[in-house]
């Protein structure tokens, strides 16, 4: 099995660089990929690539919205009622 990631794109680096710098300051003021500046506890962070998003930018880098999200977790737990 092949373990190795591949080459990380340069722009995605410089951009976690920045957010991690911003995350760990004083106020915890964190760019998004758009352009949009928020406070760290209204992000959503990504547990695999580790970036910060507004709402907009998360459910586009995460494929769901959050209504669709609570309506799929409501259908499961009714399913396992």
């Amino acid at each position: 099995m092949n373990y190795q990631l591949p080459p990380a794109n340069p722009d995605t680096v410089a951009h976690f660089k920045r957010q991690w710098a911003q995350s760990n300051g004083p106020t915890p003021v964190v760019g998004c990929e758009c352009g949009r500046h928020l406070h760290i506890r209204n992000m959503f962070r990504c547990l695999y690539c580790g970036c910060w998003f507004c709402q907009a930018c998360a459910e586009v880098h995460f494929g769901k919205t959050r209504v669709e999200y609570a309506a799929e977790r409501a259908t499961e737990a009714q399913g396992a009622v």
